[in-house]
């Protein structure tokens, strides 16, 4: 396998800068979704709804640029020491996709809750939704964060 550059270790300091600023908007998303609590007469809770409301948009507005920006320098750059790193890199930018699609969805959610004629239900789904995101998400770095340790050593 070819040697690793100075680029190639410049680009994951970069990544690895963005993956914990991520982490950060993750768990901010998740106190905020722990705080959103519906009750079956009135929903009373708007502020917590706010804070996912601003971490969803938040994130819609971050990640694809991260995304782009991995895909065109580590991603890329990994790609090119090997088939393995190849299928690895082509992994990455499959569940970027998926996971552009699950924000999509819960970001369509939370704009739907306060239209909604069932809140109670439309605050379950918006919670389900942000935190099977925000696992996949961390899940989907961290498996990047391994890969990266071991190519760069």
């Amino acid at each position: 396998m070819p040697e690793v550059t100075a680029a190639f270790h410049s680009d994951v300091q970069l990544i690895r800068h963005e993956h914990q600023a991520l982490g950060s908007e993750l768990a901010a998303l998740e106190f905020a979704l722990d705080s959103l609590i519906c009750y079956s007469e009135v929903f009373t809770n708007l502020a917590a709804t706010e804070r996912v409301y601003r971490c969803g948009r938040h994130l819609v507005r971050t990640l694809p640029e991260h995304f782009g920006n991995e895909e065109a320098t580590v991603l890329a750059e990994m790609a090119a020491l090997s088939p393995e790193l190849g299928k690895f890199a082509e992994e990455m930018k499959q569940q970027h996709r998926e996971l552009r699609q699950k924000l999509t969805g819960f970001c369509l959610l939370i704009d739907q809750v306060e239209g909604s004629s069932d809140i109670e239900q439309a605050v379950s789904e918006v919670k389900e939704c942000g935190l099977e995101f925000a696992r996949a998400l961390a899940a989907h770095m961290d498996a990047e964060e391994r890969k990266f340790a071991s190519v760069a050593h």
